[in-house]
């Protein structure tokens, strides 16, 4: 076996120009497949770290021919957020940008806005301290990594005074290390209350939404398009032409239309071996054509096929 081995090793030798074309298409081909089920395991494969993930659905607006899937107001959000026949609990997150004072300077972080139940809808338990309570206001729950680089990781965090935006903030929890927010693309570093706001065209807000037992996502859209419906009639300043609709987690959290320009650019999908790496075509016809010649020779010396297959092992 040593000396098929050896012998493998000097053809490849002899051919450096070829064995470095196909070590490198291999080596190509294989990056390219792990990085591609990196990007599909995060984007829609593993689900969120939190209780129950398969009962989640994200709840969007529609308009009447135009955008699809958009956020929801916070006044639309509290009356979905009534619907208890459908959904034991519906959270709201915004994103936004936040400035925290450290060391006599300000620091630049993405936080969250969220309802005080969006721990509790998703059944996250701070890894120190508390969440959020019912009207509470001027407190803020920190991320795990945020805790740990800009605080030290100190239990005794808890009730001091954080500077956000030029006001203070009492620190009433931490994140749980492996929880990093329901929204693809930004992490937040911070949690804080969101303001109960009364502007029904003010739509930011991304909603998710936990539906009761037996609930499906058709019966979810059916009762929301007759909320929708509803306050089109109530308010048809802000909701004429509004609609809202409702997807499982797991096919939301890429934006469906993000996710549609994915999914129309499957038939170029094939191509890019060829545009990121070369053809390994004309260096396998050449090996092929280098063996056939070989195992002529060989077998007028007298090899068996047990040994030409070791030679062939050990030369690829």
């Amino acid at each position: 076996m040593w000396k098929d081995l050896l012998f493998g090793l000097r053809m490849h030798l002899k051919t450096p120009a070829v064995t470095l074309a196909v070590v490198l298409t291999l080596a190509c081909g294989i990056a390219g497949n792990s990085i591609a089920f990196s990007l599909v395991n995060t984007f829609f494969l593993r689900p969120l770290p939190v209780e129950r993930p398969q009962g989640l659905v994200r709840i969007y607006t529609s308009y009447d021919g135009g955008q699809q899937y958009f956020t929801v107001s916070y006044p639309d959000y509290a009356d979905i957020a009534e619907m208890r026949d459908v959904f034991t609990g519906v959270l709201a997150d915004m994103p936004v940008p936040v400035s925290l004072r450290t060391a006599g300077s300000n620091e630049r972080l993405w936080g969250s806005r969220v309802s005080r139940n969006y721990f509790s809808v998703l059944g996250v338990k701070p890894a120190l301290g508390r969440s959020f309570s019912t009207e509470e206001d001027g407190v803020v729950v920190l991320s795990y990594d945020l805790w740990r680089q800009r605080f030290h990781g100190r239990a005794a965090v808890l009730g001091e005074t954080a500077v956000l935006n030029g006001r203070p903030f009492q620190v009433i929890g931490v994140a749980p290390e492996d929880f990093h927010g329901v929204n693809l693309g930004v992490t937040p570093e911070l949690y804080l209350p969101a303001a109960i706001g009364s502007d029904r065209g003010a739509r930011g807000y991304f909603l998710l939404g936990r539906t009761a037992r037996g609930i499906g996502i058709r019966q979810s859209m059916a009762a929301l398009d007759l909320l929708s419906r509803r306050l089109q009639q109530q308010f048809p300043r802000s909701n004429q032409g509004i609609h809202f609709t409702a997807l499982p987690e797991s096919e939301g959290r890429v934006h469906p239309m993000a996710r549609g320009g994915v999914m129309a650019s499957r038939p170029w999908w094939p191509r890019w071996p060829r545009c990121f790496c070369c053809s390994p075509a004309p260096t396998w016809r050449q090996s092929c054509w280098c063996v056939r010649r070989r195992g002529g020779k060989r077998s007028a010396c007298g090899w068996r096929w047990a040994r030409h297959a070791r030679a062939l092992c050990g030369s690829f």
